[in-house]
């Protein structure tokens, strides 16, 4: 069970990574490191060892993995983080960790992603059509 579980997580994070890429987003700066499950967590963002934690399943017996795209936004929260506290002009207040600048820069992110998930469903239907004409 556990092989194939890293197995089918390493393929998961290929793809999250992928996807961030999409979005013009350096992968390079940090670590990504999917974990099985939290119960009080969905990310998490280690600015001391600039790795990103996603857990995948939403239950400790992992039979119940989150849907991709709950994933990919939690992965994009997190990525925010990183990138407020690798930027030399960020000032963090204490207690204050989702201010009006990582809202936008969330906001920004999703709504391309959204975008680009949509075009990329309307050229591969305009390709099955194109394929069965």
């Amino acid at each position: 069970m556990m092989k194939t579980l890293n197995s089918s997580l390493i393929g998961l994070k290929e793809r999250l990574l992928s996807d961030l890429r999409t979005l013009d987003i350096d992968t390079k700066g940090f670590e990504l490191s999917l974990r099985p499950f939290s119960k009080s967590y969905y990310g998490r963002y280690d600015p001391k060892i600039k790795t990103i934690i996603v857990y995948a399943y939403s239950d400790k017996e992992l039979t119940n993995l989150y849907p991709y795209g709950q994933l990919f936004e939690t992965l994009v929260h997190e990525v925010v983080h990183h990138l407020q506290w690798v930027n030399p002009d960020y000032v963090r207040v204490k207690g204050v960790m989702h201010n009006e600048e990582f809202y936008k820069m969330y906001n920004k992110f999703i709504r391309v992603y959204k975008r680009k998930l949509v075009f990329k469903r309307v050229k591969t239907f305009a390709e099955v059509r194109s394929c069965s004409a």
